[in-house]
């Protein structure tokens, strides 16, 4: 399903997520972390500026510059009518608005990144809801925080063992094999309420790779699953 993000010239795309940012412009894509940049040095005037952005202090500079922010007036003609859009963060609308482009709806989108969030959109093409959980490693970080002893275990250990022998062990299949059957309970709860066919799964974010040996039947959506989103939401919006 997966297409190529084409951006034109003199646009770029910024994903801003708690952990990281994606910058996207016509001649690539690169990612920042968050905690390490500036927005004021980042965001250009020169160039048109389409955004997702969930940290506050981004958004307000994005709006001091005049950027076209993905936002419940502003998400490519999707309709709302389900949901409580006041709450909704502007990724997961972002990734609704791509989803809508996907051939067969409905759908379900998952993107594992800092939270783990679902998006669906139903078959008349509304936002029908979801659901939001902490990620793998957002909850070993809350282990390693919340406690005096435990260690903070990296992602990049990912093979899960049986049962725990040490305490990095206990933390790897506590909080992964936690976390897998954490987010195939909440898709099966989801499913339950999807009615007639039986909707696409589609898979995104940074940490995607992890679960996808874990969830059966779901899709990639690439990388620039939400850049998609924006791209297409101020293309709707008339390039403001």
């Amino acid at each position: 399903m997966h297409k190529s993000l084409m951006i034109p010239e003199g646009l770029t795309l910024l994903n801003v997520g708690n952990t990281h940012i994606q910058i996207a412009e016509a001649d690539g894509v690169k990612s920042i972390p968050t905690g390490d940049a500036d927005p004021e040095m980042v965001i250009k005037t020169e160039k048109k500026i389409a955004a997702a952005s969930v940290v506050p202090q981004w958004s307000d500079v994005l709006r001091k510059k005049g950027a076209f922010l993905v936002d419940p007036e502003h998400c490519g003609g999707m309709d709302l009518s389900r949901i409580d859009s006041s709450t909704v963060g502007a990724d997961r609308l972002a990734n609704a608005v791509a989803a809508m482009e996907y051939g067969n709806l409905p759908v379900i989108v998952i993107d594992f990144g800092t939270a783990i969030t679902f998006e669906v959109v139903d078959a008349k093409r509304r936002f029908a809801g979801g659901a939001i959980m902490p990620g793998r490693a957002l909850l070993r970080k809350a282990l390693n925080a919340g406690t005096a002893q435990l260690p903070l275990i990296a992602c990049g250990e990912s093979c899960i063992p049986e049962i725990g022998r040490n305490t990095r062990e206990a933390i790897l299949l506590g909080v992964d094999r936690g976390v897998i059957g954490s987010v195939k309970c909440v898709l099966e709860s989801i499913l339950n309420t999807i009615e007639g066919s039986t909707p696409a799964i589609i898979g995104t974010g940074g940490d995607f790779g992890f679960f996808k040996r874990y969830i059966d039947n779901m899709i990639d959506g690439g990388w620039d699953f939400t850049l998609r989103g924006i791209l297409r939401a101020w293309e709707f919006n008339g390039d403001i």
